[in-house]
């Protein structure tokens, strides 16, 4: 979804959260404001984004994907800065039936573009400049739990950002061990 294609409701509301939310909800594992581009893991990077229900994660996602979408035509361009990042999949895991890389494939409609599963998680791990954003994770999907543990370990330069409840993801906590976790608060 871009940002031309959401209503202009929808589009005042992201202006308004981005502007006069997100900055007092937004916190590192310190506690300490960050801000919107605090969201872009480095290269390599895990990040995780956690929050209460209703705290805005999906929201956040979404404005990742419209203000990468619409580049620097985007009017948050000036908050969020994704010109690095020629490649971002998102992926929406309340959805997630398979694994992975074919949740990736089946929910972007990859399969014209990229012929295999090997395909894609090549051009992944390859990627410095690739941004995986996983949207409403929670454990207990074996399948795809497996799977992107997996690729976590084995991800390369990827950059991946799990948005995700509190105590959604105690076993991927304990496997990645990240070292940023971003707090969204409810207001």
């Amino acid at each position: 979804a871009s940002y031309g294609d959401v209503s202009p409701e929808v589009r005042h509301h992201w202006n308004s959260f981005v502007v006069e939310e997100l900055p007092h909800k937004l916190s590192n594992n310190e506690g300490q404001p960050v801000n919107l581009q605090a969201l872009l893991p480095e290269a390599g990077e895990t990040l995780f984004l956690e929050g209460p229900p209703g705290s805005g994660k999906t929201t956040v996602a979404h404005i990742l994907v419209s203000s990468w979408s619409e580049g620097s035509a985007h009017p948050l361009s000036k908050f969020l800065d994704l010109s690095t990042l020629p490649l971002l999949f998102y992926v929406d895991c309340g959805k997630a039936k398979g694994d992975l890389f074919q949740e990736i494939t089946i929910q972007r409609s990859l399969t014209e573009r990229m012929s295999t599963e090997d395909e894609l998680r090549t051009v992944l791990t390859s990627s410095r400049e690739a941004l995986l954003l996983l949207d409403g994770y929670r454990e207990g999907n074996p399948l795809f739990d497996a799977s992107l543990r997996k690729f976590l370990v084995e991800k390369g330069g990827c950059r991946v950002l799990v948005v995700a409840c509190q105590g959604h993801w105690p076993t991927l906590k304990d496997t990645v061990e990240p070292k940023r976790v971003l707090q969204l608060q409810a207001v």
